[in-house]
């Protein structure tokens, strides 16, 4: 009897693990989900070099955090453009050029760098082209999904999505903060390997199907009706609704940590630029594992239960780190944030794909996109009372917020509690098949 339960639970830990990677079995979405890793390692590089570079110049936190905030003022207003955008516009060449937008900006500022005319304006400049850009890029990307991988793999291809944008957290920062490290190649260095990350994301987007573009790129679409048609459908739909504000708190206060990753090691721990990057990729290394949860645990009844409890950990694991001197067990608490931060994030935003039609889906990816945008203004402030409290309080008492937030969310919703809201599905139109081509 014990034996055929250990053979029923291992069939079931093959059956899950079968699930995460169904998506892989289509070569266009393999296409994109390599296509995806590149421009992340690129964009995490770029992150790591510009905060490093933006501290070294000044020692100033709140410096830090404008250039934080320069990423995040194009994603909090222009988000609902992106999304229509994807909705009705080429997401093939949307996707393709944007990519191509990346590597020219990357060699632009790894050329003043290199010239020895950097400014922290242009380094802010940057960080508000790069936002720019991927405000455009996601929701395209996250538009495409449904339509690459069909309804039935949906929640894989979100699942491998965030779990590989986290992979590349560890090892973007990583190779960042080693190439930072070697003198002759240095802040500069970092943007120039970001821009050949992008090229190569450009050249697997080319490769991407050309049925990505059918039925777009009408001139006669409405634009501030389609844009509004994406509030309207949110405001309809309280499961939408409720998965937003849960989403934005944990968002808000709880990721402006990676910016001031800077203050904690020169300050805090007192190491140097490849422990730095160590940091980064605890946090990464967490995130992937957290991420990878995500294409089972979203199919869950008590779905939004666990996305809760995962936002607690977040929280708990956050004051864990700020309040540590030990670079070894800041390396533990970090990865913990990691985990249990984009086990939260992620089960929101596959929450939120799986329970909205196909038509919206770039409108509704973009909205929450703007959490994210809040997430790099909230930055600001923090930064300012970062300068003037010290990191280590200020870090904890945002902590404390989303902990007491997600505790009274379930006390205060139980049907959350209950798996009730698990039955609240929007309609989702009748996937097409997976496209098996990649060209």
């Amino acid at each position: 009897m014990e034996s055929k339960r250990k053979t029923r639970m291992s069939q079931g830990s093959l059956r899950v693990a079968g699930q995460m990677f169904d998506s892989m079995r289509v070569p266009a979405f393999r296409d994109l989900f390599i296509g995806m890793l590149a421009s992340y390692i690129g964009m995490y590089m770029g992150m790591v070099a510009r905060g490093y570079l933006a501290y070294e110049l000044t020692g100033s936190a709140t410096i830090l955090g404008i250039v934080t905030v320069a990423a995040g003022i194009p994603m909090l207003f222009l988000s609902p453009v992106g999304g229509v955008l994807a909705d009705v516009m080429n997401r093939r060449r949307i996707l393709i050029d944007s990519q191509i937008f990346m590597v020219v900006s990357s060699l632009l500022v790894a050329a003043l760098i290199h010239l020895d005319l950097i400014e922290i304006w242009h380094l802010a400049f940057f960080a508000l082209t790069q936002g720019l850009l991927f405000t455009i890029n996601m929701p395209a990307r996250s538009s495409a999904l449904p339509h690459l991988v069909g309804r039935p793999m949906l929640a894989s291809a979100i699942g491998l999505t965030n779990s590989g944008r986290n992979l590349m957290s560890v090892i973007g920062p990583a190779l960042a903060g080693g190439v930072i490290a070697v003198p002759w190649l240095g802040s500069a260095g970092a943007l120039d390997i970001s821009a050949f990350f992008y090229v190569l994301a450009t050249l697997l987007m080319l490769r991407l199907p050309k049925s990505l573009a059918e039925g777009r790129g009408k001139a006669e679409i409405a634009f501030a009706r389609q844009m509004l048609g994406g509030f309207s459908y949110i405001f309809l739909q309280p499961t939408l609704r409720i998965l937003l504000i849960i989403g934005l708190v944990p968002i808000v206060l709880g990721m402006p940590l990676s910016s001031f990753l800077p203050v904690f090691q020169a300050d805090v721990l007192n190491v140097g630029s490849l422990e730095l990057g160590f940091l980064f990729s605890a946090v990464g290394v967490g995130g992937t594992i957290g991420s990878l949860m995500v294409a089972p645990m979203a199919e869950s009844k008590f779905s939004h239960l666990m996305q809760l409890g995962m936002g607690a950990l977040f929280g708990l694991s956050m004051i864990a780190f700020a309040n540590t001197t030990a670079f070894t067990l800041s390396l533990f608490t970090v990865g913990v944030v990691g985990f249990a931060g984009n086990a939260s994030t992620g089960l929101n935003s596959a929450l939120l794909m799986l329970r909205t039609e196909e038509a919206f889906y770039g409108r509704v990816m973009s909205i929450y996109m703007m959490n994210w945008s809040l997430m790099t203004l909230f930055t600001l402030p923090l930064g300012i009372l970062v300068d003037r409290y010290g990191a280590p309080l200020v870090i904890s008492a945002a902590a404390l917020g989303i902990v007491a937030f997600m505790g009274a969310t379930a006390l205060l919703a139980p049907n959350l509690r209950e798996g009730r809201h698990h039955q609240q599905v929007a309609p989702v139109e009748n996937a097409p098949t997976p496209v098996e081509e990649s060209a």
